[in-house]
């Protein structure tokens, strides 16, 4: 479960630096090297833009994990 929820901390993450600093997939993973974190995976990238492409969804940093 710990793993789970690490997961979806990291891609929230994600979406919400590719959000408030528009950063497209190779500015993210290299500011994610930078991080000492791995960058994001096909998956996650998927999700992130479609994310982006929903104007009526909050903000990433504004979704909070139940538990």
């Amino acid at each position: 479960m710990a793993d789970i929820v690490e997961s979806e901390r990291r891609r929230r993450r994600a979406e919400g630096l590719v959000h408030s600093w528009d950063l497209n997939r190779e500015d993210l993973d290299n500011a994610a090297v930078s991080l000492g974190i791995p960058p994001v995976s096909d998956e996650e990238w998927s999700t992130i833009l479609a994310v982006r492409g929903r104007p009526d969804q909050p903000p990433p940093d504004h979704i909070v994990l139940d538990g």
